[in-house]
């Protein structure tokens, strides 16, 4: 074995070589690392949007059905899982028959028996082949109460939320599963302001589109809403942020996810109808999101990443759904 002494006189020699210009061979270079980061383009922009828009959907989805919270953005299916108010489901289990077939089962693990929600409840909400407009959904969600404060003028909740297999099949035969863990904060204000925290360091999608399976993995999601009921005309403002996006639709690579300004939902509307989402990827390249009304979105392309948007394309919001 050689010592450590003569390894540095070996060393040291190299070194007066090297600056002689002896030595009769050139250093040894280290190869780049291997791009992880998607390079955005006009052909893999629909992707990239659809994917991070996926993401924002499903986090909130899983927030609003299994806190029991009836959100602004609730779709009919969420809506019919908030049918039943937890303090309505103290002892035995509550079922709730869904509109086309199937049932969700809420139940609620009342620790101190005071019939109310609060620091060490738990909330279970399980959906048995719920089958409504939105589709046949499955899974469960488990809702543990870290943190529970309530006065006159304010209410502020703190749940983990295990979501175990949240599955969701459409009639065409797409269909979307979710596992992850998530913090969930709710809190509610005396001047009608009310704001849903969602945070997850990392949680994982798969499924089948148009008869391809694909799998998706984001990591430190953070996604807010605030409500304001005392507006005119009431609105929803949605701010998210995701580090990294990697999914096998574009090769396994990633992206990450910021908007900027907050989209902003009109009440009874689905999609923004103002605001933006950038997307970014390798080299600088980046796509923009841009509402341009509830039914509309444009996407802008800087694939170059100079700075300037070269492209632009306008899709119906449903095209970047889940």
């Amino acid at each position: 074995m050689m010592q450590w002494k003569s390894k540095g006189l070996v060393t040291l020699g190299a070194a007066v070589l090297a600056a002689c210009g002896g030595g009769g061979s050139s250093p040894t270079s280290t190869p780049a690392p291997a791009e992880t980061r998607l390079a955005l383009s006009a052909a893999n922009q629909q992707a990239a949007a659809r994917v991070a828009m996926t993401a924002i959907d499903f986090s909130l989805g899983a927030a609003d059905m299994g806190s029991g919270r009836r959100s602004a953005l609730a779709s009919p299916t969420r809506r019919q899982a908030l049918a039943v108010r937890p303090l309505a489901v103290v002892g035995p289990d509550a079922t709730v028959p869904c509109p086309k077939g199937g049932s969700i089962v809420i139940s609620l693990e009342d620790a101190n028996r005071n019939g109310s929600l609060d620091q060490g409840d738990t909330l279970s909400t399980e959906l048995r082949a719920c089958n409504s407009d939105e589709g046949l959904i499955s899974g469960k969600l488990v809702a543990s109460v870290r943190e529970f404060s309530s006065s006159q003028f304010s209410t502020r909740v703190v749940m983990s939320l295990d979501v175990q297999n949240l599955s969701t099949q459409l009639a065409n035969g797409d269909q979307q599963t979710g596992n992850g863990s998530f913090m969930v904060t709710l809190q509610d204000t005396g001047t009608g302001v009310s704001t849903v925290l969602v945070e997850a360091p990392r949680f994982e999608l798969s499924g089948r589109r148009a008869g391809q399976t694909y799998s998706t993995q984001v990591s430190q999601l953070r996604v807010q809403t605030q409500d304001e009921a005392n507006r005119v005309p009431q609105q929803t403002l949605l701010n998210a942020s995701a580090t990294q996006i990697q999914s096998s639709e574009f090769g396994g690579l990633s992206v990450s996810l910021q908007t900027d300004p907050d989209f902003s939902i009109l009440a009874g509307d689905i999609y923004p109808s103002s605001g933006a989402a950038l997307v970014q990827g390798a080299g600088g390249s980046r796509i923009r999101l841009v509402a341009l009304n509830a039914q509309q979105v444009r996407v802008d392309l800087d694939a170059n990443g100079d700075g300037s948007y070269e492209s632009n394309a306008t899709y119906n919001w449903p095209l970047l759904g889940p």
